[in-house]
């Protein structure tokens, strides 16, 4: 079938499509065979595939499942109708400022072999007439860019731009759930490993005091190298890795890329699975779901919270939230393991975080959530402790409910352990209960830790447990160290204290205010 191709430049500002001069048609086939055009002016543009009659494309119109894709100058990239033909679009090797598109047969193309000057990546959209081509010359908004995909193809179009910029290959890493392994999410295979041991993260974050050994980590493993954090925030998500020498900086778009990705988590289970180096129960996976940021930085202060192991067992959460009224700090510990201990957990979170944001004080939230797990009936309880700290006057107040005591380590040295008048556990049935308040200061310099009792009752390798007194050793080995660093720490402690796997949750938080 003949075609026509006319051109359009579309209004970036306004998204709306505008008439532009015709482009000189040297050479017009289908896209089974081939496709030459001249080429164009900087801008956007849209190539349409109409037939003959000139006049149905007077006033093209995008349809509403059109997926437009911004583009940017590249070597030699896949082109994808959404019939699955597939082609590649770039500059004739002789550099006469012709673009091509030729079939390709489903093979993806490496840049820059037997191409020259610019080139271009197409997305496309099946109309009623024909094909239409979205496509733009010159340097895209990269956010722009990498929304055009869809959300599963994030990773690997972030690795073609990121090699587009910095002139070089380059793969993406993320950060496994336990934070001890840097696993490939986008990248050639050949070049890059498919994982690297980089014990540096809280979780899937890595620590940001910790990035100068993640490159000597990674440095020790590919040889010489360059890495950008992918941080979004005060949240490094894992890292741009290029193994030669790049032509540009990638930190904007670095940045950039991690926004993009950490937003396109939440409708794809592609970075979901990279980070997942092991198979995980139902009961893990749940409680990884209710965990919050591993690390942030609030209102007055810093915060972070961990849970080992990352792949099972899961009944034990912890959560936080800076508010009006205060930083709120959870940890709990429900009974049992497994696919029971993640149910009530679950409950717990959601009566929780209702009554917080129903403007519930800690008492309340205290009694609603013991309400909600006593009208489960399943004889199950949740130890817990819910605590609110103010910036203003660096008080914390908190209600311990049969939970370990919270522990204050302060500038000085000195542990504090912050015990007093207790109640019984979460969802225990009395006809009348108190939830007794709290309340002592925790200044800056100061380290808030709130634990479940997965830490102190670690098997070591000599046959005890890490106990309380092992607990405090521990820390006082670590020394001052900021949030993330105590975690990372006390939970690398953990894991060394014996070979044997981990029979219980080992959940941490902690708060330091800033000085």
């Amino acid at each position: 079938m003949s075609a026509l191709l006319v051109s359009w430049v579309i209004s970036v500002s306004a998204k709306e499509m505008l008439p532009s001069r015709p482009m000189k048609i040297r050479k017009v086939r289908t896209l089974d065979a081939e496709c030459v055009i001249d080429a164009v002016t900087l801008g956007w543009i849209a190539l349409a595939n109409v037939g003959a009659d000139l006049n149905k494309a007077s006033q093209p119109r995008v349809p509403s499942d059109f997926s437009r894709t911004t583009l940017t100058p590249l070597s030699r990239f896949l082109v994808t109708r959404k019939d699955n033909a597939r082609g590649l679009i770039g500059m004739d090797g002789d550099g006469s400022g012709q673009a091509a598109v030729k079939p390709s047969g489903g093979a993806h193309a490496s840049p820059g072999v037997g191409w020259r000057g610019v080139c271009l990546r197409v997305d496309a959209a099946r109309l009623r007439h024909g094909v239409w081509f979205v496509m733009m010359v010159g340097q895209p908004d990269v956010v722009e860019l990498l929304g055009a995909a869809a959300p599963y193809l994030l990773p690997q179009r972030v690795v073609e731009v990121a090699s587009l910029k910095a002139g070089c290959p380059v793969a993406a890493y993320v950060l496994d759930l336990e934070g001890l392994f840097a696993l490939r999410l986008a990248g050639d295979v050949e070049r890059f490993p498919a994982r690297i041991r980089t014990p540096v993260g809280v979780g899937p974050e890595v620590v940001p005091e910790a990035l100068p050994r993640l490159r000597d980590l990674v440095a020790d493993r590919v040889g010489p190298s360059t890495l950008w954090p992918l941080s979004v925030r005060d949240r490094v998500m894992g890292f741009l890795l290029a193994r030669d020498r790049p032509a540009h900086d990638l930190a904007v778009f670095a940045g950039q890329a991690a926004l993009t990705l950490e937003l396109a988590s939440g409708y794809t289970d592609v970075l979901h699975a990279v980070r997942r180096r092991k198979d995980t129960k139902p009961a893990a996976e749940i409680q990884q779901n209710l965990l919050p940021p591993r690390l942030a930085g609030v209102n007055g202060a810093d915060v972070a919270g961990g849970v080992l192991p990352g792949y099972d067992v899961g009944g034990d959460f912890f959560d936080y939230a800076c508010n009006a009224d205060g930083l709120w700090l959870v940890v709990a510990d429900a009974t049992g393991k497994g696919d029971a201990a993640a149910a009530l957990s679950s409950l717990a979170v959601g009566a929780l975080r209702a009554a917080r944001r129903a403007g519930a004080g800690l008492h309340e939230a205290a009694r609603l959530t013991d309400e909600a797990i006593s009208g489960l009936g399943m004889q199950r309880y949740l130890t817990a402790v819910l605590g609110v700290w103010n910036a203003a006057d660096h008080r914390l107040r908190w209600i311990n409910c049969g939970h370990p005591t919270p522990l204050v380590l302060h500038s000085d040295g000195r542990l504090e352990e912050l015990d007093g008048e207790r109640t019984y556990p979460l969802g225990m049935r009395f006809t009348e209960r108190l939830f007794p308040l709290l309340s002592a200061v925790v200044e800056p310099g100061d380290r808030l830790l709130l634990y479940t009792d997965g830490i102190t009752e670690r098997r070591t390798n000599e046959g005890g447990r890490i106990g309380e007194n092992g607990l405090r050793a521990i820390l006082s080995e670590l020394g001052p160290r900021s949030a993330a660093m105590t975690v990372r720490g006390l939970q690398d402690a953990v894991l060394a204290a014996s070979s044997a796997p981990l029979r219980d949750d080992a959940t941490l938080l902690v708060m330091a205010p800033r000085i």
